[in-house]
């Protein structure tokens, strides 16, 4: 493995010295297209400025750019056209970093494209991971982690009143995303709770349809002053159903220099209880093998509510978080149990000294209440085992989050540094972080390189 992983890493970087290709966590086609402006959507990597939220919530909009004239090869010219990226994530993980087990990952590849054609009147999206911990995944296998296309309209003259209307598998169009606008590696923990058997998580891309209007200001139009989404999901994470009746929304707008929304998600879907052995072998008795041993299912309503903020403090400081409260009519999927509820969420900040280095902490909260699962016993003392989700085991089901899925209380600070090493080279990206985890989790030291083509 160790000898595919150098292989690799080689032919990254000797294709990179060939063609010359720009930019790093975001995408490069972005930086080809800005004629390698990549400080045009970035403070410093991978944190976003005015005009990066302008293009990460109007679906990826760019400006009309001529590029007669422009002194290039014809390689380079011809992927500034074909929007199409690769990134490789490689790193070393040490879970408990008093026991050091060293070895190398190539822990995630990627492969993204994404763009606007028709004087950005139609954009899409393709996001799909090829290599997940070291093994390869067919790029036919599995569901992506993104693939959405999108139809934008204008409405005013000033062209500051924007729709977008969005269909297909995407994240949820929270201010803080799972993956996109995450500064370290490790997933928003508030976002990974479950309740008993639901296996629902805020961080997992969900599979619908989306109305997305935002109010655009400042100079030159491109500050999102408001902003309002409203999806109709399957609530699944994968492809399986059609039934679009999960509800997502979110409202924000912006008061000075501090961006505040609030957020809510609402729906049902059914848990699957696995019976102790001998209700199992009462049911038989009673109705026969054949209905005892179909699954049951316990009809669940669940809720989420949160609210965040994003202030920029000064030009290099900012601060921002989220709260939020989630309750399941019936997590555990048991008779006994008619309620269940989480609440936490996450306080962090930043800090870019100048523009190739970026320095971040956050603290993660989860507190959990109702009847954990574990501690609920049917009436002879026998625990009740939940069944897993049964998308996420089938041949090209759902997907998992952007993180650990936690059902336990959790408090942990995350400390994490991104710095790009050589001075007007965006493809390589050094990333270190460290989490400590007081309860819920467990320590982690991580330490690699990203590198995009």
């Amino acid at each position: 493995m160790k000898n595919k992983l150098f292989f690799i890493a080689a032919l990254a970087l000797t294709m990179h010295l060939g063609y010359g290709f720009s930019d790093v966590f975001a995408y490069p086609w972005f930086a080809r297209r800005l004629v390698d402006n990549c400080t045009k959507c970035h403070d410093a990597f991978p944190k976003n400025n005015d005009y990066g939220w302008y293009v990460k919530t109007t679906g990826y909009e760019l400006p009309d750019i001529s590029y007669e004239g422009l002194e290039e090869s014809p390689l380079k010219r011809f992927f500034r056209y074909f929007p199409v990226a690769a990134r490789f994530e490689v790193d070393a993980i040490n879970s408990n970093p008093s026991d050091v087990k060293g070895d190398l990952n190539i822990r995630e590849g990627q492969l993204i494209s994404g763009g606007s054609i028709l004087d950005n009147r139609v954009s899409w999206w393709f996001h799909k991971h090829v290599i997940e911990g070291n093994d390869w995944v067919s790029l036919f296998d599995g569901t992506p982690h993104e693939m959405w296309g999108q139809y934008n309209m204008r409405f005013d003259k000033a062209d500051a009143t924007r729709v977008n209307l969005r269909y297909g598998m995407s994240e949820l169009p929270l201010r803080f995303s799972p993956a996109k606008t995450n500064l370290v590696e490790s997933g928003y923990a508030i976002y990974n709770a479950v309740l008993g058997g639901n296996s629902f998580t805020l961080s997992t891309p969900q599979y619908g349809a989306y109305v997305n209007a935002t109010r655009m200001g400042g100079e030159n139009t491109n500050e999102v002053k408001s902003n309002l989404s409203l999806g109709f999901l399957n609530g699944i994470g994968d492809f399986s159903s059609h039934d679009f009746t999960q509800v997502f929304g979110r409202v924000s707008t912006t008061v000075s220099k501090v961006m505040l929304g609030a957020f809510t998600y609402v729906g049902s879907n059914d848990i699957l209880m696995e019976m102790a052995e001998h209700e199992d072998e009462h049911m038989e008795e009673e109705h026969g093998a054949e209905e005892a041993a179909a699954p049951m299912k316990m009809n669940n309503n669940f809720f989420r509510f949160g609210m965040d903020f994003d202030a920029r403090l000064t030009s290099k400081v900012n601060l921002f978080g989220l709260t939020l409260y989630g309750r399941d009519s019936n997590p555990l999927a048991l008779e006994l149990a008619n309620s269940g509820n989480y609440y936490g969420g996450f306080l962090g900040l930043d800090y870019s000294p100048f523009e190739r280095l970026l320095l971040s902490t956050r603290f993660d909260i989860v507190r959990f209440g109702g009847l954990p699962a574990e501690e609920h016993g049917d009436e002879h003392g026998d625990e009740m085992p939940m069944e897993e989700d049964p998308h996420a085991a089938e041949e090209g089901g759902g997907h998992a989050g952007h993180g650990e899925a936690l059902t336990s209380d959790t408090d942990a600070m995350v400390f994490g540094v991104n710095f790009l090493p050589i001075p007007k080279y965006y493809q390589l990206r050094l990333s270190a972080e460290y989490r400590l985890a007081f309860q819920g989790q467990t320590d982690r030291l991580l330490v690699g390189f990203q590198y995009a083509l």
